[in-house]
């Protein structure tokens, strides 16, 4: 008898991603409250410190996070979950045929999200930053646009781009080519090098006015 295959995702890293991504984020507390059961109790579910609860208790946590045994077991064995829950989330907020629009989207943080669950990191000791950091930089302290623009802008799907400026998947060569001709450089090495991004990028582009923002944030 063939042994079962081992499950990607722990019931905790299913509950913790679908409150961040359909769930927009809601805090612990706020489905605890729904739940009627301690918070503690739920973030140890979640942190999978706590054993896993009966099959009652389980199918009812589940159901205020808007999932079914059905969906867990298929979230478990899924190596992608991330994509998976951001395309069910943007099912949610909107219909697929307007998801390039997204602009209603409560877009969960990149940086923090990067920091929790970020996969791609710079193999070079001497980098502090990424390409995520880099395109982060521009998009919120230069452009001050949204995902859904900053997507358009680089020719991705805004989940595309959402996953990439979160480092979850990596950085494609043609946006690396795009942040080489934005900022006028050949080489990107001082940007993931530096201490100071917002500073080196400030720099480099203290002579294309139209770039620069109004003032730092």
């Amino acid at each position: 008898m063939q042994d079962p295959k081992t499950p990607v995702n722990s019931l905790g890293k299913i509950l913790t991603l679908t409150r961040l991504i359909p769930g927009n984020g809601v805090p612990v507390f706020f489905v605890a409250r729904n739940l009627d059961i301690p918070e503690w109790y739920l973030q140890g579910l979640e942190d999978d410190k706590i054993p896993r609860p009966n099959i009652d208790r389980l199918a009812l946590v589940l159901l205020t996070y808007g999932l079914t045994l059905d969906l867990l077991d298929t979230y478990q064995m899924d190596p992608d979950l991330t994509t998976t829950l951001f395309k069910r989330g943007l099912r949610h907020n909107q219909e697929l045929r307007n998801m390039d629009l997204g602009e209603e989207i409560d877009w969960p943080d990149t940086a923090a999200f990067a920091q929790g669950y970020g996969i791609i990191s710079m193999t070079d000791k001497a980098d502090r930053h990424n390409y995520a950091d880099i395109l982060r930089c521009l998009r919120q302290e230069f452009d001050a646009t949204s995902i859904p623009t900053a997507s358009q802008r680089y020719g991705v799907a805004p989940i595309i781009y959402w996953q990439i400026e979160a480092a979850r998947i990596p950085t494609p060569a043609k946006i690396i080519a795009d942040l080489k001709t934005r900022l006028h450089a050949d080489d990107l090495t001082p940007f993931l090098t530096t201490s100071d991004l917002y500073q080196a990028i400030s720099q480099q582009l203290e002579e294309d006015q139209d770039n620069l923002p109004a003032s730092q944030s």
